[in-house]
């Protein structure tokens, strides 16, 4: 499904055409009676596959499942968590939203606090930004020289590497918005009392990179 997706984004921007609406929530086939009963059905699928894998866990498995999210503000990563971790048991998940890193954090390898949060074996695991933060933040700023660069793309890469191996499933996803429609969404936040809590103003200054 993801690649029949990516392939009609790729059509439709070849041939002018209007891309699909960001802010809505595809399930699937055309028809939205069809669509809903085919989310159930995943909801179902989904959560049965968490259970089995929370229960091989429990007996000495090994296996555990990270979901990685990455966008930039207002993609839709916290909405995505929403609907996701909603339609499992919320005992087998472990969540982790990662923010700018702290002072004691800065005092070891970028990979350190990442590696203090993987999922255990029989849980999955969501990220909501990840290690691509240590080399897109730095990178953006300046901060990060084109061979400090490639020596974190080899870090993460035998970091994932070495996931896998020990029983992770790693799905990585990433959620693309244009800049207009991030202006939309965040001039939107103030427009609604009940969000601007989410208003910050670095956000705008980091719009600007």
């Amino acid at each position: 499904m993801a690649k029949k997706n990516g392939n009609r984004v790729r059509e439709a921007l070849r041939a002018g055409d209007e891309l699909p609406d960001p802010g809505s929530s595809p399930v699937g086939p055309d028809k939205k009676d069809k669509g809903t009963k085919r989310l159930a059905s995943a909801g179902e699928r989904l959560a049965a596959l968490q259970e089995a894998l929370y229960a091989e866990g429990s007996g000495g498995g090994r296996r555990s499942v990270l979901l990685v999210l990455q966008g930039m503000d207002t993609s839709g990563k916290g909405g995505t968590v929403g609907h996701v971790l909603g339609l499992v048991n919320p005992m087998g998940v472990q969540y982790t939203g990662f923010k700018k890193p702290t002072p004691a954090e800065l005092r070891h390898d970028f990979l350190w606090r990442i590696r203090r949060r993987l999922p255990t074996p029989g849980h999955l695991g969501v990220f909501d930004r990840s290690h691509y933060e240590d080399i897109l933040v730095p990178r953006v700023s300046g901060q990060l020289s084109a061979a400090g660069r490639r020596r974190r793309y080899t870090e993460i890469n035998a970091f994932e590497r070495e996931l896998t191996a020990n029983g992770t499933e790693l799905v990585k996803v990433f959620l693309h918005i244009s800049s207009q429609e991030q202006l939309r969404r965040l001039t939107a936040r103030l427009d609604r009392p009940e969000k601007r809590w989410k208003f910050d103003p670095s956000d705008v200054a980091a719009r600007r990179q």
